[in-house]
């Protein structure tokens, strides 16, 4: 899998933390392990209260409205 480069600031007590606990060489390991299960819950969550509005008619129906104009504004964005 191709890696990308990502640099974040963050307190140099965390960082220690860090080094010691997971140490020096496996923190990218730990940080990418770490974010894929953060976003895996995201994604659960997120498709738990698509269920829940997708029940209430009236919700969902703006819900959809709000993805229309989310994705058109994306759209503009990217060209």
């Amino acid at each position: 899998m191709e890696k990308q480069t990502l640099s974040v600031k963050i307190n140099t007590q965390l960082y220690q933390q860090l080094k010691v606990q997971i140490g020096k060489g496996k923190i990218s390991e730990f940080v990418e392990k770490t974010l894929t299960e953060k976003l895996a819950e995201k994604d659960k969550e997120l498709e738990i209260a698509y269920k829940e509005i997708s029940q209430d008619k009236n919700r969902w129906k703006l819900t959809k409205e709000w993805e229309k104009v989310a994705l058109s504004d994306l759209k503009k964005k990217t060209k």
